[in-house]
């Protein structure tokens, strides 16, 4: 068996294969093709092939790629214009400016949710005193009063920015009541939140309703909301249903007022309102035929007034338009338990449970369904036929259900002294025992092997045996047992996957992969599967193949740490530095205190550092680049932070984007922290901060003087260590600057030199900065006259920079006076000289120079001083 192919994904082909999907990007194709896979099936008999279409559309949709959203990290053009007047630099020095783009923000839909523009406006009061603070409180109490449909963080901004503690009085009284009747509301804003109002902003704002329109819309949800807790069904259903017309109401008040329906008929009984609940619903439908919330609703509505026979009809019909909604199905899996046919209701439930186990509707219908059909199953027998096999087939199927008081009760029934019965007692003892302590007895569970010739119950105990082994060590000790058992079964699923797992415990990832890829094969609904061939893929340098699976496996299991590690490896790997980043935003927001690792740190700011990279900076989203800082500082960091350059690195890329938004200040401080705890071994990383990093951050900060302090005798020190160092050269060209600054010429050429020489040092050097930057330094030493620093310069560029350019007929003809003023003729005479020949090589752009030079020659010739 060899069929491991780098960068083929059999996952992909195998599903879609199964499911005859031809463009595996499209979910539209994937949904119609589920669609179409189980429209012939009958939902009773084939309801195990319909969840295997379900499962596989499943994950082909995880895998079609993620669904179209804004990114975060960037600024479109029209937002940029939308944005356009805030200018919060010099901040809103009257409550009447800020009050004008509060309402500019709020009126426009597409800026009033966007939390990034409030918080930039609401951080330009920070320079205000609290007592000027003071006199914006009452103006924004006002403005909340007349427009509060802000969400919950917004206002925790407002909130957090003003010291709204000196506008609302501690205590209630007599005297502040009219206070209170009129202030009251934006008290609770600022305290609670706008909680109602979160669920569904987003959802309604959808560009489709102005402001005014938005207002209304949301002001009819929460009277009607606040109606509905009050059990005011009456008056719930008419704030949304009356004065919106039918062809602009949005989807979700349609959806509300059914809800309001729902309740007032089958809980509350309300009487005479069954026919505006159908009419309602029609009229839903019309404007809506596709939504499945709609398409449930009226599922719920038949399952109370059909028969089941007929009922199952139409939530059938229902299905196969949208045959993976899953309370639709959990509707079937009832109707089915109503109408005896136990087998079909568990396999929906345990399906269901499957997809989301922490239901607990599924989880409880699962055991109905379980007992019911066990109860089924000993009904159709009659106990004097004493069939051994109906014993073991029905003892095996409790097992299974975890039903062991059961099967003690069968067992009293069994042929006592048959070996196949002996071994499955012992067995599912084993397994009781194991579901309550978590250890097995491994000498009863080979005892049990030794009693029995079936080969599906040696398949079971050996699979039990094997089960759960959580060290590559335990995995390692059972050799013998896993070859046997995958000799026995070279077609079985498990027999497989403890094959690959074995391999992956030898590090032989190769064959691991080949095995467990078998074993998805043949099984492709075991989710464990995934994980681990998402590990091996990963390690073997798949990173897109150990990508698809490993989006499969956090589809079910998305607060796996290991997993969500994985992701972020992969994303990384394959240059996704936009999910990277994401990934691991959430995998530190799962993350418990003992799971934080340097490595998600890591990735949390580099990646966004190097996504960054490809927008072009006037894009950039500074505030949510800001956002993201904050929660980098909040999240707690392990012991192991700064002992694994990962945390370090991290922080580095921490002050990289500080540098890209330009807080630079905080900038600085991430480089002294990483420059107080990281060890000297770690050089590359010292040289970043220090000498590259932070200089480029405090130029920005024009703090010259603290520059020169931070720099200057660590970088000489380098310098003595090893001349010429081309990782200081950063360092010393601001230095140079820094000097330059302080008008302290022979500092300042000093440590151009300097900058000079570790440039040439460098493999591959900037020629052009490098030409350009020795010319500035020429001239600079001509006007300074600082000759030795001249001489240097000049020597270097002639040396240094091969290929003739202007600046060389500029350089030799300067150089050739200085030697000239210097009394030194011949070396000037043989710099004009080169001025010529130079000049040639440019015959229109340096005429004048060449002719001077000519000139110069000309007359040396003349006075007799050629010889």
């Amino acid at each position: 068996m060899k069929i491991f192919q780098k960068g083929k994904i059999k996952l992909t082909m195998t599903d879609q294969q199964l499911l005859g999907v031809n463009t595996l990007s499209d979910k539209t194709e994937i949904k119609n093709a589920l669609i179409k896979k189980i429209s012939d099936l009958d939902f009773e008999i084939d309801i195990e092939k319909i969840f295997n279409y379900i499962h596989c559309s499943k994950r082909l949709i995880k895998n079609a790629g993620s669904e179209v959203t804004l990114d975060d990290t960037v600024i479109t053009d029209e937002y940029r214009e939308v944005i356009k007047d805030f200018n919060t630099e010099e901040g809103y020095d009257t409550p009447e400016e800020l009050i004008r783009y509060f309402e500019i923000l709020y009126d426009n839909p597409t800026t009033r949710f966007n939390k990034l523009l409030w918080k930039s406006v609401l951080e330009s009061l920070n320079k205000f005193d609290g007592k000027k603070l003071e006199n914006y409180l009452q103006p924004v109490a006002d403005f909340l009063n007349a427009k509060p449909f802000l969400k919950s963080d917004v206002l925790l901004l407002i909130a957090d920015a003003l010291p709204f503690g000196k506008f609302f009085p501690k205590v209630k009284n007599e005297q502040n009541a009219a206070f209170w009747q009129q202030y009251g509301f934006v008290h609770h804003l600022l305290a609670a939140g706008n909680l109602e109002l979160d669920l569904h902003a987003d959802i309604i704002n959808t560009g489709q309703f102005s402001s005014s329109q938005l207002d209304d819309i949301y002001n009819r949800l929460m009277n009607s909301s606040n109606y509905y807790r009050n059990n005011l069904l009456p008056q719930a259903f008419n704030a949304l249903s009356d004065g919106i017309p039918a062809d602009i109401k949005p989807l979700l008040i349609w959806q509300r007022e059914l809800n309001i329906l729902y309740k007032a008929v089958f809980i509350e009984k309300v009487d005479n309102i069954i026919d505006l609940l159908q009419n309602t619903l029609h009229n839903a439908l019309t404007a809506f035929p596709d939504d499945e919330h709609l398409l449930y609703i009226r599922a719920k509505f038949l399952f109370h007034f059909y028969e089941p026979e007929q009922f199952k009809d139409k939530i059938i019909e229902t299905l196969k338009i949208i045959p993976d909604h899953a309370k639709c199905l959990f509707l079937l899996g009832k109707c089915y338990l109503q109408l005896e046919i136990p087998r079909a209701a568990l396999i929906i439930f345990e399906n269901l449970k499957k997809i989301n186990p922490l239901n607990m509707q599924y989880v409880t219908s699962a055991a109905i369904a379980s007992r019911k059909y066990i109860d089924f199953c000993i009904s159709k027998h009659d106990p004097k036929d004493n069939d051994k096999q109906y014993y073991v087939s029905i003892i095996s199927t409790l097992i299974e259900k975890g039903m062991f008081d059961e099967v003690t009760v069968f067992a009293d029934e069994a042929p006592k002294e048959d070996g196949d019965i002996r071994a499955l007692l012992l067995y599912s003892k084993d397994v009781e025992t194991f579901l309550v302590t978590g250890e097995k007895n491994k000498e009863k569970l080979i005892e049990a092997l030794s009693l029995t010739k079936d080969k599906e119950i040696i398949r079971k105990i050996k699979e039990h045996y094997l089960h759960d082994l959580l060290y590559f060590s335990d995995i390692q000790s059972e050799k013998d047992f896993i070859f046997d058992y995958y000799r026995e079964n070279p077609n079985d699923s498990m027999a497989n996957y403890h094959m690959g797992m074995f391999y992956f415990a030898e590090s032989n990832h190769e064959k691991a992969y080949d095995y467990l890829l078998k074993a998805k094969e043949i099984n492709p609904e075991k989710i464990s599967n995934y994980y681990n061939l998402a590990r091996v893929t990963s390690m073997l340098g798949i990173h897109s193949e150990a990508l698809e699976y490993v989006n499969i496996y956090l589809f079910y299991n998305k607060y796996n740490v290991i997993a969500n590690e994985i992701y972020c490896d992969c994303t990384y790997a394959l240059q996704q530095y936009r999910n990277a980043h994401n990934g691991a935003k959430w995998l530190l927001s799962i993350c418990r205190n003992n799971e934080f690792d340097p490595k998600y740190f890591f990735y949390f700011t580099t990646s966004l550092s190097y996504h960054m990279d490809k927008i072009e900076g006037k894009y950039h989203n500074l505030a949510y680049v800001n956002d993201m800082l904050e929660l980098y500082d909040e999240y707690p960091k392990p012991d192991t932070f700064w002992i694994n350059d990962n945390g370090s690195r991290s922080m580095y890329w921490a002050a990289n984007l500080c540098y890209k938004i330009g807080n630079y200040e905080k900038g600085v401080t991430y480089l002294q922290c990483i420059l107080e705890n990281v060890k000297e071994y770690n050089w590359p990383l010292l040289e970043k901060c220090k000498f590259q990093l932070l200089p480029e951050c405090l130029h920005a900060l024009q703090q010259y003087e603290r520059l020169i302090q931070l720099l200057e005798t660590p970088t000489l020190e380098v310098l003595q260590k090893h001349q010429d160092d081309p990782s200081v050269r950063l360092s010393c060209f601001y230095i140079s600057y820094a000097y330059s600054v302080q008008g302290n010429d022979e500092k300042k050429m000093q440590w151009a030199l300097s900058c000079i020489k570790c440039y040439q040092q460098m493999s591959d050097p900037p020629i052009d900065w490098l030409a350009n930057n020795l010319l500035v330094n020429f001239q600079a030493c001509l006007e300074n006259n600082m000759k030795p620093y001249l001489m240097a310069f000049g020597n270097i560029y002639l040396d240094f920079i091969k290929i003739p350019q202007g600046g060389h007929v500029w350089l030799t003809h300067h150089f050739a006076n200085f030697y000239s003023e210097e009394g030194n003729q011949d070396e000037a005479l043989k710099y004009h000289q080169m001025c010529i020949e130079f000049g040639w090589i440019f015959p229109e752009e340096w005429k004048e120079l060449v002719a001077n030079s000519q000139d110069f020659i000309n007359t040396a010739k003349l006075s007799g001083n050629l010889k």
